[in-house]
């Protein structure tokens, strides 16, 4: 997730100090993968080898801010600050941001809990924020913050800060933030504010999360990328074998359910075991696994990146291939998503 806090430079009227940053790459999707061929003919197993794939996304670079429209003299303050960061955004061709219940929840209760009259020293964290968000079953992917604490009128802040730290708004120019709130306390008798922005998991990955749902569309384009890799090599095309498929899916569920990423499950069982038990009479197995690939084509280029998952998708030996899918959301808002595939041939 890309997250970002920011105070307000300190001058004549503003009380707090500045500790602002670019925000970091985030996690597109943290990713695990794993693979574990066996020949049935011969009870020998491959080395096993389980890798770890983060795969990020670079946060678009933000110009130089521009002066912003002055709000309207006793507008409220969250309505304020939000047309100041939304006329900056329409400035750069950006969608504008809206109040989010959620998001205001979350600033309200973080501001609660640091500012208050007997502790105006603390800072505010941002992994606070996040969790006040998760336990509201928001699961944010990116998160920007900043904070101030200002002694005269809401408009004159909004007409100080900006101007002499013009970073703290730039870091709400993110092309994929969509949420805002602005929550005010107190710290030592003088009004302090909070703005959050943040995107959603949900938000974010809606599209690609509707076409997960549509499970025997999903397996298609895994065997169809499959199959289109070991054409390139002049291999021969594996075909959908609704055992193997079985064993994948129950496999896949197995570890939701139970909270494991493993080719053997917690009683020792691995793929030879679940593609018999599955009705399978192989003479060749072989299983990849992935946790968190958003999309078909990203989970075959993930195995297709790692040698020995590349090994499974390439063996000139198989001959049909099963998919598994769970995509499954969490009390806190974020995805489990886990793809089994199993390989085999009969005897």
């Amino acid at each position: 997730m890309t997250r970002v806090a920011s105070v307000a430079l300190s001058a004549s009227l503003l009380l707090s100090s500045v500790g602002c940053g670019a925000p970091p790459p985030s996690d597109a999707a943290d990713t695990g993968q794993s693979s574990s061929p066996r020949p049935a003919e011969d009870g020998q197993e491959a080395t096993p080898g389980r890798e770890t794939a983060h795969g990020t996304v670079p946060t678009m670079p933000v110009p130089t801010m521009p002066v912003p429209t002055m709000p309207v003299v006793g507008e409220h303050p969250e309505h304020a600050m939000l047309g100041v960061v939304n006329d900056l955004r329409a400035r750069q061709g950006l969608e504008p941001l809206e109040v989010a219940a959620p998001v205001r929840a979350a600033a309200r209760d973080v501001i609660g809990r640091v500012f208050t009259e007997a502790d105006v020293a603390q800072e505010v964290s941002i992994e606070a924020v996040e969790r006040a968000l998760q336990r509201d079953g928001y699961a944010p992917k990116q998160l920007v913050l900043a904070y101030a604490s200002f002694e005269g009128e809401f408009g004159e802040l909004l007409d100080v800060w900006p101007r002499q730290d013009p970073r703290t708004f730039d870091n709400f120019l993110q092309a994929s933030l969509r949420d805002f709130a602005l929550a005010r306390g107190s710290a030592g008798g003088v009004p302090t504010y909070l703005a959050v922005a943040a995107v959603s998991i949900d938000t974010l990955h809606a599209p690609q999360l509707d076409v997960l749902r549509d499970i025997g569309a999903v397996r298609r384009e895994v065997l169809r990328r499959t199959n289109a890799a070991r054409a390139e090599l002049g291999l021969g095309e594996l075909t959908s074998d609704a055992a193997l498929e079985l064993a994948a899916q129950q496999h896949a569920e197995d570890m939701a359910r139970r909270d494991y990423f493993a080719h053997q499950s917690p009683e020792g069982d691995d793929v030879l075991e679940r593609a018999t038990g599955a009705g399978y009479r192989p003479r060749l197995v072989a299983e990849n696994l992935a946790s968190g690939q958003m999309s078909a084509a990203e989970a075959v280029d993930g195995w297709l990146k790692s040698p020995g998952h590349r090994r499974n998708l390439l063996d000139r030996r198989a001959e049909e291939l099963g998919v598994g899918l769970v995509v499954e959301r969490a009390d806190d808002g974020s995805w489990t998503v886990l793809w089994v595939q199993v390989f085999g041939a009969e005897q």
